[in-house]
């Protein structure tokens, strides 16, 4: 008869799966999940739920929750909250003055079929060379 009882590794391997089985899931968003933010977003703006400073009211964010109930069966990852509404907003306001930065400097152009800053080897190598801005904005795939 096998002995009874869990080994130090049964152990060990329980605490990970439980550690892991605890750990809150993080918030997958695509390109629909954006676009439903942001229309919800120009939709509570309208309605008056802006402050003066540029901030949304706390029931934009509650309203941007409830407009992106369910989406997580598409995208992925944990249910979309009001934090995650907010946190996601952020990144896409720097990505957008990242990206407005970009079009204005020189060398710089727009695609507007696919929808992304354009330029030659040489710019971009230039670019890249003595940019912060860079951070995240460079498809390796598309280079």
């Amino acid at each position: 008869m096998a002995p009874s009882g869990n080994t130090s590794a049964d152990k060990e391997n329980n605490e990970h799966s439980s550690e892991s089985a605890t750990r809150t899931p993080r918030t997958a968003w695509n390109v629909n999940c954006d676009k439903m933010l942001l229309e919800c977003l120009e939709r509570e703006k309208a309605d008056g739920r802006m402050t003066s400073n540029g901030s949304f009211h706390e029931d934009a964010w509650k309203a941007a929750e409830k407009a992106l109930s369910g989406t997580q069966l598409h995208s992925g990852g944990a249910r979309k909250t009001s934090d995650s509404c907010k946190t996601r907003y952020t990144a896409l306001k720097k990505s957008y003055v990242q990206v407005k930065t970009l079009r204005n400097a020189s060398g710089f152009g727009w695609n507007h079929e696919k929808q992304l800053v354009t330029a030659s080897d040489e710019v971009w190598d230039g670019f890249l060379e003595v940019s912060s801005l860079s951070t995240g904005l460079v498809n390796d795939e598309q280079a």
